[in-house]
C-alpha cells in the first residue's frame, strides 16, 4: 500500500490511529503490530528542482496510543515563490508529536507535491 500525502490524509490517520509508532530511522517507523511504514520525498523534475521534495521522519511515539493525526501546510506567499513544507503530527495524550518533515519546491506544478508513506505488511 503507497499512501500520498497530503490527498491520502484520511488513510494515513486509518493506518496510523490506535496504533504506537517507534523510530527506526531517517525514512523509517515501525508500527506496534509490525507494519513499517518508509517515508519517501517526492522526485519530481530531472533537469530542474520542481517537485523535488525531501522528508524525513523526526520521532516517535512508542508509549501512548494515536489519537489522530495532523497535517500542516507550511507555504511561502505567493505559493509559488519558494518552498512549501509539510509537516505531519500525530496526537497521543495531551501531546502533539510532529512525525514527519518535508519540505521543497512546487516550482511549475506539473511534477508533484509532498511526499509518499510506503506501507510493508508484517512478514
Amino acid at each position: 500500500m503507497n499512501v500520498e500525502l497530503p490527498d491520502d490524509l484520511a488513510a494515513v490517520r486509518e493506518l496510523l490511529v490506535g496504533h504506537t509508532v517507534r523510530y527506526v530511522d531517517d525514512a523509517t517507523l515501525a508500527l506496534d503490530d509490525g507494519r513499517v511504514l518508509t517515508v519517501e520525498g517526492n522526485v519530481g523534475c530531472g533537469g530542474c528542482a520542481a517537485g523535488n521534495y525531501d522528508a524525513h521522519v523526526l520521532n516517535d511515539c512508542p508509549v501512548n496510543a494515536i489519537m489522530d493525526v495532523e497535517l500542516v501546510t507550511e507555504e511561502t506567499e505567493p505559493p509559488w515563490d519558494g518552498p512549501t513544507t509539510y509537516r505531519l503530527f500525530v496526537l497521543a495524550q495531551d501531546e502533539r508529536i510532529e512525525v514527519v518533515r518535508s519540505t521543497g519546491d512546487d516550482g511549475n506544478g506539473y511534477y508533484g507535491t509532498g511526499f509518499y508513506v510506503h506501507v510493508r505488511a508484517p512478514r
